[in-house]
């Protein structure tokens, strides 16, 4: 499964001809919803496989500055299911970025208060390190292992021809059986495993809807979510094209992954309550930038904000929990370090299938019940942390630390 810490407007261009224009937004991608007619991607630019053509300075430079990656870990029982496995030929890491350039290929970074409140967002969308770039793939299932590294946009991707997902694997580890999605929504930090089939040799775009986040107090209302749904312009992230030069070795996907039991919220268990909390009333007042985060704004959980000095929680390590976490203003991706959980329920209702297995990061729109198993030994001198996986909202202050003892 892969796991990782990671540390806009996309080029537009015709991905169905392998080539992208880097920087012009003239020709957005056509307004749809899944599965509607593929969408005309515009102008041909540059050519995004090899990087060729006018581009190529502002290309490479995109590549050095947007550089993350990803901590693949495997073990018998992964490699027991039958799955794609050649890296980088049928198992694919796809690292999900925005980024802001100037004109020279410099990276360019908003920290206006507005920004910080609402995480700051990025211009283009880059895959991998790359802008508008194409996948050969062989013509069965190919596996994905998709990572969220945005500071803050929420990707909620889909095919351009409306094909199936199976989600197979979330942060921390194995879902039951795959589940079927037209669409998914990765939240920063989080991480998931999906398999593709490619045998009807077709090119394929996988698609981003916009990120809307932050944008109301209270998030987006079912009705604006589908107004927005279409008429929103989605963004296209990566081109696959299936070839009969790379051997197809999988071509089935399997029916079982694991035995995962359903989780339980014992009575008798601790529950704890904390809330994520922009503090949007008392960073009203800050207008001026400093040291590249708006000068003195600070976030908090439980409306203290981060203090390294300062041990806010301590578990018994071997034991559970039921954490309730609460975001305020806007959807927040909860993450905690040095520990898994089970998700019990998400405003109310119990999680979707391809939310029910092992995770560290969900994102929180208004509630979130949290089963957690402490098994991890704490240094004393480096305690763990929980917090808003929004970049910029930790910076704030959005942050606590706790220790196993």
């Amino acid at each position: 499964m892969s796991c990782s810490e990671h540390e806009g407007r996309a080029a537009v261009g015709d991905l169905r001809e392998g080539k992208h224009s880097a920087v012009d937004s003239s020709h957005p991608i056509e307004a749809g919803v899944v599965g509607r007619e593929r969408p005309d991607l515009g102008k041909v630019g540059v050519e995004a496989r090899h990087g060729a053509g006018d581009e190529i300075d502002f290309l490479e430079s995109a590549a050095e500055q947007t550089e993350v990656g990803e901590t693949v870990i495997e073990d018998e029982s992964s490699r027991d299911h039958g799955l794609p496995s050649r890296y980088g030929v049928d198992d694919i890491p796809l690292i999900l970025q925005d980024r802001s350039f100037g004109a020279a290929g410099e990276l360019e970074y908003d920290t206006s208060p507005t920004a910080i409140m609402r995480g700051s967002r990025g211009d283009l969308a880059v895959v991998n390190g790359v802008i508008g770039p194409v996948a050969e793939v062989p013509k069965g299932i190919v596996r994905l292992r998709v990572l969220n590294a945005a500071n803050a946009r929420i990707f909620r991707i889909t095919f351009d021809d409306g094909r199936a997902m199976q989600a197979i694997a979330t942060d921390n580890g194995f879902l039951s059986a795959p589940v079927t999605l037209s669409e998914l929504t990765i939240a920063p930090g989080e991480r998931f495993e999906i398999l593709v089939d490619f045998s009807d040799a077709e090119i394929a775009i996988l698609l981003t809807y916009p990120d809307h986040n932050g944008e109301t107090p209270s998030g987006m209302s079912a009705l604006r979510r589908a107004v927005a749904d279409m008429t929103d312009m989605l963004i296209p992230l990566v081109r696959f094209d299936p070839t009969d030069e790379i051997q197809a070795i999988i071509t089935s996907i399997p029916r079982k992954l694991t035995n995962l039991a359903n989780p339980e919220a014992d009575k008798t268990l601790k529950r704890r309550f904390f809330v994520l909390d922009p503090m949007k009333a008392a960073n009203a007042r800050f207008t001026e930038v400093e040291s590249g985060l708006a000068a003195g704004m600070k976030m908090g959980i439980n409306g203290k904000p981060f203090d390294k000095t300062r041990l806010d929680v301590t578990v018994n390590r071997g034991s559970k929990e039921i954490w309730e976490v609460r975001g305020t203003e806007m959807a927040h991706p909860f993450h905690i370090h040095g520990a898994s959980f089970r998700i019990l329920s998400l405003d109310g209702a119990p999680p979707p299938a391809h939310l029910s297995g092992p995770k560290d990061t969900v994102l929180i729109n208004e509630v979130a019940e949290l089963l957690i198993s402490f098994d991890q030994v704490t240094d004393p001198a480096k305690p763990f942390v929980f917090h808003c996986d929004i970049l910029e909202h930790q910076d704030a202050g959005m942050m606590a630390q706790y220790m196993t003892m």
